[in-house]
């Protein structure tokens, strides 16, 4: 799945997109003419330190991006007023949501390369939603109803595990020193060293973990 910004205009928007698609695990793709430099500081500011995490292409113009990244991906277009309610719209993992620019929504020309099109429902006493506010909703909706929402939370525990991984089996004084400066002691004198001394030799990362936990549960600790 890929978030698509054709022309966006302001960099605070683009720069929360991009944070976004860094926490989804989702490229994003950007359709030129920009309304900023990637080099603003406002771009920068809203993506804070998660930049190096984004899967970002920029594209020339519209049909780069059809030929290439593009190919073999299905258009779905955000409207403000058209479209299917995206709780009504059927997704599918290989769709690119398609936003346009903040003061001009998609043009024809764009909005002819696809049938699909999908509107949040919002109240006639609004005119449209935020760049950003309407990137996170249509994705997130797009997927969970497709089942890469569910992908993404098993890579963030197998990630998470990967990490405990690397702290090693606790077979000597040296792990447990290493699993202590991993998991300080949240109150002063019972350490988690100590407590992990009674795990057993050779234990795995996930074991070593529960007996952590159960560990500290009976000193009082959580």
């Amino acid at each position: 799945m890929h978030i698509v910004l054709y022309q966006p205009e302001i960099p605070p928007n683009t720069g929360n997109v991009a944070r976004l698609c860094a926490a989804m695990r989702v490229p994003l793709h950007l359709i030129e003419p920009l309304g900023f430099r990637l080099e603003d500081r406002y771009l920068k500011r809203a993506g804070l330190d998660y930049w190096p995490h984004v899967q970002v292409s920029v594209w020339p113009d519209f049909a780069s991006y059809l030929a290439e990244a593009g190919r073999g991906k299905r258009l779905v277009a955000s409207s403000s007023r058209k479209g299917t309610s995206l709780q009504r719209f059927a997704f599918s993992p290989d769709d690119a949501l398609l936003l346009g620019p903040e003061t001009r929504g998609l043009p024809d020309e764009v909005l002819d390369h696809t049938p699909h099109r999908v509107r949040i429902p919002i109240s006639d006493k609004v005119r449209s939603l935020n760049l950003s506010t309407a990137a996170g909703i249509l994705l997130v909706q797009a997927m969970s109803a497709t089942g890469l929402l569910d992908a993404v939370d098993a890579l963030n525990t197998a990630d998470s595990m990967d990490t405990l991984d690397t702290i090693g089996t606790l077979d000597s004084m040296e792990a447990r020193d290493a699993r202590n400066a991993r998991f300080a002691p949240a109150t002063p004198g019972v350490s988690d060293a100590s407590l992990l001394a009674g795990a057993q030799p050779g234990c795995s990362a996930r074991e070593a973990f529960a007996a952590l936990s159960a560990a500290r549960k009976s000193h009082g600790r959580t």
